[in-house]
């Protein structure tokens, strides 16, 4: 893990990409989901039903990761939001766009 507070340079594929830093290491995030997975489970009694619900798009791939780092059975659902409505510039506050699971 990198020192805290530290940026390092980006690793060379992601320099090819124009990226020149980095202010979280991927093992920084990668250890902070495995914990975040476990503070979780231990909130659902053994044998507890967990339902995993993710808003599309922006959180499918942190959420993919958190439900890998989660030794329990679970069901994963979606839901879509919208802040923005036609043609608006301006947000006008979140609604859910599709059901919840």
């Amino acid at each position: 893990m990198s020192e805290p507070g530290t940026i390092a340079e980006a690793p060379l594929p992601w320099r090819a990409q124009g990226v020149t830093r980095v202010l979280v290491s991927e093992q920084d995030i990668a250890a902070r989901v495995r914990t975040l997975a476990s503070e979780i489970v231990g909130t659902i009694p053994e044998g507890g039903e967990m339902l995993v619900v993710s808003v599309m798009t922006g959180a499918l791939f942190f959420t993919a990761d958190l439900v890998r780092a989660m030794p329990r059975r679970l069901r994963c659902g979606i839901v879509t939001v919208s802040s923005y409505g036609g043609t608006r510039t301006a947000s006008r506050g979140a609604s859910l766009a599709s059901a919840l699971p």
